[in-house]
């Protein structure tokens, strides 16, 4: 069949380049990102001298503009560190810089540094953690939960009573031990 325009050869030409591994490879995604994330890039501390907490974060920008770009986006966004962005006198410095790293790689090691300063960081996310990851670790919480449940419970209790400012229920005062001290303290009105 001849169709006007040549419909039945344009066809045919895009049928096999369909069925040619050449499109798999090149159309493929992991291939694109493989290709396209090699960069260099640096892993930067911000820390104030007005409060101990440290943000940690990655970049394939220089620092200055890393860190111009963090407190200009923390202007408009609740970020997690705008708590040293507030505290004033900004220090920035380089812990690490990177030649031809992919993105994950970068990422990874960036939580391997934000786990060394887990204290002190104020980063709501660590970087580089896999799905896997989250749930062993999520696990983990619920195991810790599930042990020391009952003392959990009591704090929670003591920082509810604080909070409104009535002491709990007499089921709630017998099953954690709260004493009488305890509800005076947490019950007076300020």
């Amino acid at each position: 069949m001849v169709f006007r325009n040549g419909g039945v050869t344009r066809s045919l030409f895009f049928q096999t380049l369909i069925n040619t591994n050449f499109t798999k490879i090149f159309f493929s995604l992991p291939n694109l990102k493989e290709r396209m994330s090699f960069r260099d890039g640096i892993i930067f501390k911000i820390a104030s001298p007005h409060t101990e907490k440290i943000y940690i974060g990655c970049s394939s920008l220089p620092l200055n503009r890393a860190v111009s770009g963090l407190r200009a986006s923390a202007k408009f966004r609740k970020l997690s560190c705008n708590i040293l962005f507030q505290a004033g006198d900004i220090q920035s410095e380089v812990l690490e810089k990177f030649q031809d790293i992919t993105v994950l790689e970068m990422r990874k090691k960036l939580g391997a540094i934000q786990t060394q300063y887990l204290e002190k960081c104020v980063n709501t996310n660590r970087a580089g953690r896999t799905n896997a990851d989250r749930y062993r670790e999520t696990k983990r919480q619920l195991e810790m939960y599930r042990k020391n449940k009952d003392m959990f419970n009591r704090k929670h209790a003591l920082k509810n009573m604080r909070i409104r400012g009535l002491p709990p229920r007499p089921s709630t005062i017998l099953k954690y031990n709260i004493t009488d001290e305890e509800i005076a303290d947490c019950c007076k009105r300020v």
